[in-house]
């Protein structure tokens, strides 16, 4: 994407990719796109204890194999590609603060964070989904 601020339809493909994968062994428990000043570009992180405990490879395995199956997903032009995709486990740095601000503040809409620090970490720009919309009701 050439455009430094993320844009109303990668959130909402974002969400697609997201409501995708409940149900799955991934188990996504946040997410937020945060983009990297060094490769000019918007990243879709995917945090997931799954990574922890099986690796980084076979969670996007379960990734692709959500993007295959999900005809919401696949038909929209807009969608969220795998190289768009970081999958993390929780105890990582970025995704520990993220976590720590969804509990303190509980947001109910897309957050966003423009040049500020997070956990110890320079964030040059980001949008935190509330696990409202990641995580399935009664997790």
């Amino acid at each position: 994407m050439d455009q430094e601020t993320l844009v109303s339809d990668r959130l909402r493909a974002g969400i697609d990719l997201i409501d995708s994968l409940k149900g799955s062994k991934l188990n996504v428990v946040d997410a937020y796109w945060c983009y990297d000043e060094e490769a000019y570009r918007w990243y879709l992180f995917l945090v997931s204890p799954f990574v922890e405990e099986h690796g980084s490879m076979p969670a996007y395995a379960v990734v692709q194999e959500a993007m295959g199956n999900a005809p919401c997903y696949t038909h929209n032009e807009d969608r969220v590609d795998l190289l768009d995709v970081k999958v993390v486990a929780p105890g990582r740095p970025v995704a520990a603060g993220v976590a720590d601000y969804i509990e303190t503040y509980r947001p109910s809409y897309v957050t966003h964070f423009d040049r500020t620090s997070l956990n110890g970490r320079y964030i040059r720009d980001m949008y935190i989904y509330p696990r409202t919309f990641v995580q399935e009701a009664g997790q």
